[in-house]
Protein backbone atom coordinates (compact mmCIF):
# COMPACT_ATOMS: atom_id res chain seq x y z
CA UNK A 1 0.00 0.00 0.00
CA UNK A 2 1.87 2.97 1.00
CA UNK A 3 5.55 2.10 1.34
CA UNK A 4 6.15 4.98 3.77
CA UNK A 5 4.73 4.25 6.53
CA UNK A 6 5.55 2.82 10.01
CA UNK A 7 5.56 -1.17 10.66
CA UNK A 8 3.02 -0.18 12.73
CA UNK A 9 0.63 1.38 10.36
CA UNK A 10 1.24 -1.50 7.82
CA UNK A 11 0.32 -3.78 10.54
CA UNK A 12 -3.01 -2.09 10.98
CA UNK A 13 -3.48 -1.71 7.38
CA UNK A 14 -2.65 -5.86 6.69
CA UNK A 15 -5.15 -6.67 9.25
CA UNK A 16 -7.90 -4.91 7.79
CA UNK A 17 -7.23 -5.82 4.31
CA UNK A 18 -7.12 -9.02 5.52
CA UNK A 19 -10.09 -8.85 7.36
CA UNK A 20 -11.72 -7.69 4.64
CA UNK A 21 -10.48 -9.52 2.13
CA UNK A 22 -10.58 -12.95 3.33
CA UNK A 23 -13.21 -12.60 6.20
CA UNK A 24 -15.66 -10.16 4.50
CA UNK A 25 -14.79 -11.74 1.36
CA UNK A 26 -15.10 -8.43 0.00
CA UNK A 27 -14.08 -8.56 -3.83
CA UNK A 28 -10.36 -6.70 -4.45
CA UNK A 29 -11.05 -4.14 -6.25
CA UNK A 30 -13.32 -3.09 -2.95
CA UNK A 31 -10.33 -4.17 -1.31
CA UNK A 32 -8.43 -2.09 -2.88
CA UNK A 33 -10.48 1.30 -2.17
CA UNK A 34 -11.59 0.97 0.85
CA UNK A 35 -7.79 0.27 1.85
CA UNK A 36 -6.76 3.64 0.31
CA UNK A 37 -8.92 5.05 1.80
CA UNK A 38 -8.12 4.43 5.41
CA UNK A 39 -4.47 4.55 4.48
CA UNK A 40 -5.19 8.39 3.41
CA UNK A 41 -7.41 8.64 6.64
CA UNK A 42 -4.91 7.08 8.97
CA UNK A 43 -1.62 9.31 7.60
CA UNK A 44 -3.62 12.38 7.60
CA UNK A 45 -4.89 12.39 11.05
CA UNK A 46 -1.17 11.02 12.13
CA UNK A 47 -2.74 7.78 13.24
CA UNK A 48 0.99 5.96 13.81
CA UNK A 49 0.57 2.90 16.21
CA UNK A 50 -2.91 1.16 17.14
CA UNK A 51 -2.70 3.15 20.52
CA UNK A 52 -3.30 6.27 18.75
CA UNK A 53 -6.92 4.70 17.97
CA UNK A 54 -8.56 5.61 20.36
CA UNK A 55 -7.53 9.91 19.77
CA UNK A 56 -10.33 9.80 16.93
CA UNK A 57 -13.84 11.56 18.18
CA UNK A 58 -16.93 12.60 15.84
CA UNK A 59 -14.94 16.29 15.37
CA UNK A 60 -11.60 14.42 13.72
CA UNK A 61 -14.00 12.91 10.96
CA UNK A 62 -15.58 16.11 10.97
CA UNK A 63 -12.27 17.97 9.91
CA UNK A 64 -10.97 15.02 7.72
CA UNK A 65 -14.19 15.01 5.20
CA UNK A 66 -14.65 18.56 5.43
CA UNK A 67 -10.72 19.10 3.76
CA UNK A 68 -11.71 16.07 1.47
CA UNK A 69 -15.26 17.38 0.68
CA UNK A 70 -13.08 19.56 -1.88
CA UNK A 71 -11.35 16.57 -3.79
CA UNK A 72 -14.70 14.68 -4.25
CA UNK A 73 -17.88 14.29 -5.61
CA UNK A 74 -21.17 13.59 -2.71
CA UNK A 75 -21.19 10.20 -3.76
CA UNK A 76 -17.49 9.75 -3.45
CA UNK A 77 -17.04 11.57 0.32
CA UNK A 78 -19.53 8.90 0.69
CA UNK A 79 -17.79 5.91 0.04
CA UNK A 80 -15.16 7.38 1.77
CA UNK A 81 -17.05 7.92 4.82
CA UNK A 82 -17.92 4.12 4.77
CA UNK A 83 -14.89 3.02 4.42
CA UNK A 84 -14.05 4.96 7.51
CA UNK A 85 -17.02 3.97 9.01
CA UNK A 86 -16.52 -0.22 8.37
CA UNK A 87 -12.79 0.33 9.66
CA UNK A 88 -13.96 1.44 12.70
CA UNK A 89 -16.24 -1.59 13.59
CA UNK A 90 -13.14 -3.49 12.39
CA UNK A 91 -11.44 -1.84 15.28
CA UNK A 92 -13.74 -1.74 17.92
CA UNK A 93 -14.09 -5.65 16.97
CA UNK A 94 -9.77 -5.67 17.47
CA UNK A 95 -10.68 -4.17 21.02
CA UNK A 96 -8.25 -1.41 19.56
CA UNK A 97 -11.33 1.43 20.05
CA UNK A 98 -13.90 1.20 23.00
CA UNK A 99 -16.53 3.48 21.95
CA UNK A 100 -18.93 1.03 19.53
CA UNK A 101 -20.67 4.28 18.72
CA UNK A 102 -17.41 5.97 17.42
CA UNK A 103 -18.63 4.20 13.68
CA UNK A 104 -22.09 6.02 13.68
CA UNK A 105 -20.39 9.16 14.27
CA UNK A 106 -18.82 9.06 10.88
CA UNK A 107 -22.04 9.23 9.40
CA UNK A 108 -23.02 12.17 11.18
CA UNK A 109 -20.04 13.57 10.13
CA UNK A 110 -21.02 13.51 6.43
CA UNK A 111 -24.06 15.10 7.62
CA UNK A 112 -21.99 17.85 8.98
CA UNK A 113 -20.06 18.14 5.81
CA UNK A 114 -22.62 18.63 3.33
CA UNK A 115 -24.32 21.00 5.39
CA UNK A 116 -21.41 23.14 5.12
CA UNK A 117 -21.01 22.68 1.81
Amino acid sequence: MNHHFSACQQNILDAYQQHMCQVVGLAPKTCHDRGRNVSQFLEAVEIRQITDLTKLTPPVFVSYLTARSGDYEPASLRKVASSLRDFLRFTHQQGWTADAALAEGVGAAVIDVFQQR
